[in-house]
């Protein structure tokens, strides 16, 4: 027996909810990359190229972030479906990842995850021809515009140019400029950060004298043995500081007995008064000498507590310099002895030799000899 099947067809009202409709096409509405990726905080950045699919006229750009305000675009233009352009005004933006959404004028939405990095203006510090060391890193972390920025100092072992016989040029400033036409800063200025980043080149003196320039060891070069009467050395170094920091004062040590030698005052007699008041003095105090012999600057180690005469031409170069702002305006311990109670001190700030107690502390600056 046939079966016979009877297919009814019977008008249906079919309704195209928006919802549906969007839902079908949303997913051709995408971006792929924006051009440029990055702009530093401060600055009003120009997007050329915000590349997706399916843009309208009428479309909104923004930049998001959890925690932080929304960035609107402004002055948005369509370009084609596929393209479009505006501004970010990125003051006072947060340095990071932010991700780009943009909006149709129909609501729905695209977005690039992370695709836009703010970032912090910069200090960089470059050596400007120096000979060894590294300059300044400046701030990890970077500045906003208007942040206050302190200028750094050497705080690395920073060498200007080779001079001669591993003395080196003198740090003297940064400049903007490497020409040092630009503005010049010292260590511990201050100024405001712009909207644009910064380089700081280091200015060296220039000249070819010895004197007042930095030594193998760091310090500051005061002697240079010009005759040849030394025949195994040719100059002389003073610590850039007081030994022990500025401040720090040591006794001559041994008040009341009277050291056999330490009594060499020419330039020269040093380090063997230095061996004498070691050998000589014992004392439960560290002595002046004993915190020379004692001090180390970038691994040199052969330091000396300075005689009369040293110590009268260390004052005589380096003393109110205005490159050397650390010098107890006091009195400095030379190492000779004037008897069994005194020894011979150096009153910097009335450029004076005096006598003093053996037990009273003062300030001590080493030297070397190269």
């Amino acid at each position: 027996m046939a079966v016979v099947i009877l297919f009814i067809i019977l008008p249906v009202s079919i309704s195209c909810d928006k919802n549906i409709y969007n839902g079908l096409f949303e997913k051709f509405l995408s971006l792929n990359y924006i051009i440029p990726d990055s702009g530093k905080e401060g600055l009003v950045i120009t997007i050329n190229d915000l590349h997706g699919e399916l843009f309208m006229a009428g479309a909104t750009v923004k930049l998001i972030r959890s925690g932080y305000s929304d960035i609107i675009a402004s002055s948005v233009i369509l370009i084609s479906q596929q393209q479009l352009t505006c501004q970010l005004d990125l003051n006072g933006a947060a340095e990071g990842k932010w991700s780009v959404v943009v909006t149709n004028s129909d609501g729905y939405t695209a977005i690039l995850q992370d695709g836009f990095t703010v970032s912090l203006h910069t200090v960089t510090y470059l050596g400007n021809g120096h000979s060894s060391g590294n300059p300044p890193a400046g701030s990890p972390f970077g500045y906003y515009v208007g942040a206050t920025v302190t200028v750094s100092g050497n705080t690395g072992d920073f060498r200007g140019p080779l001079i001669q016989d591993g003395i080196t040029q003198r740090f003297v400033e940064w400049n903007t400029a490497a020409n040092g036409t630009g503005t010049a800063y010292v260590p511990g200025d201050t100024f405001s950060m712009g909207i644009s980043d910064v380089i700081l080149y280091a200015q060296w003196t220039t000249d070819s004298s010895v004197i007042t320039k930095i030594g193998p060891a760091g310090g500051y070069v005061f002697y240079e043995d010009i005759g040849d009467v030394f025949p195994t050395w040719q100059y002389m170094e003073a610590s850039p500081e007081d030994v022990g920091g500025t401040g720090m004062r040591y006794v001559w040590g041994c008040e009341g007995t009277l050291i056999s030698g330490a009594s060499g005052t020419a330039i020269g007699d040093g380090p063997a008064n230095t061996t004498d008041i070691l050998n000589g003095c014992i004392s439960g105090e560290v002595t002046a000498a004993e915190a020379c012999d004692a001090y180390t600057l970038n691994g040199y180690t052969d330091w000396f507590l300075p005689s009369h005469d040293e110590l009268q031409e260390l004052h005589t170069q380096l003393y109110g310099q205005p490159f050397i702002t650390n010098f107890d305006t006091w009195d400095y311990w030379s190492s000779n002895q004037f008897n069994a109670i005194s020894a011979y001190c150096y009153h910097f700030a009335g450029d004076t030799f005096i006598v003093g107690s053996k037990g009273t502390s003062m300030a001590t600056r080493a030297v070397r000899r190269f």
